[in-house]
């Protein structure tokens, strides 16, 4: 049996099954999503990042930065194409932060950006998510 999710974020390239009833995905969005299993199909019930707009920050060296910050994160264009996410590209991979119990609190995700985050999931509202 197989199923499909349709939603209107970008595609998924990396999934988490953190029970038989709730995966988070992540991929293109540059941002985790929690799903939730209702009937014989899947939809998102929550973004996991809040996120919030970063200022940027003038001086003397503020084109040198801007070009080193456009090369780290791969972008073509010198424009304000600062996201409100945490990651500034597309995620690659989600895994199972471990505390050693069958208890999963945190998750990890990386991504073309280069950055390494760690979600707390009882922060964003996500309990009782246990790996099976």
């Amino acid at each position: 049996m197989s199923s499909t999710c349709k939603t209107p974020n970008l595609p998924v390239t990396s999934i988490l099954f953190v029970s038989e009833t709730q995966i988070i995905g992540a991929g293109y969005d540059c941002c985790p999503y929690l799903f939730q299993q209702v009937g014989n199909g899947w939809e998102v019930v929550q973004k996991l990042d809040g996120g919030a707009k970063k200022s940027v920050q003038g001086g003397s060296n503020s084109a040198m930065n801007k070009f080193k910050q456009m090369d780290s994160r791969a972008q073509a264009s010198g424009g304000d194409t600062e996201l409100s996410t945490t990651h500034q590209n597309t995620i690659t991979c989600v895994r199972a932060f471990s505390n050693y119990s069958d208890q999963v609190t945190k998750i990890s995700t990386t991504g073309i950006d280069g950055k390494l985050v760690v979600w707390d999931l009882l922060s964003v509202g996500v309990s009782g998510v246990k790996v099976r």
